[in-house]
């Protein structure tokens, strides 16, 4: 499995009591958030890279591998 990892930004709104009076509320912000993309064969993982790179964006990308989690639930009551 590939990973293409790119950015984008969310634009917050201030509140109104940050418009109407300086100094309270909540000011407008800008959240940058990782988008992640999974692609199952080469062939898509390639296409989409050279779409990346002809619009100059830019994006980090994975080969990675699925993992096996289990997990045990252990109950010992003590006298």
């Amino acid at each position: 499995m590939y990973l293409i990892v790119t950015q984008r930004k969310i634009f917050h709104d201030a509140d109104e009591r940050s418009r109407t009076h300086p100094g309270h509320g909540y000011p407008a912000w800008d959240e940058t958030v990782d988008c992640v993309k999974e692609y199952k064969t080469y062939p898509e993982f390639t296409t989409a890279i050279e779409s990346l790179i002809k619009n100059k964006e830019s994006f980090r990308s994975y080969e990675a591998s699925p993992l096996n989690v289990s997990h045990r639930l252990v109950i010992e009551v003590k006298q």
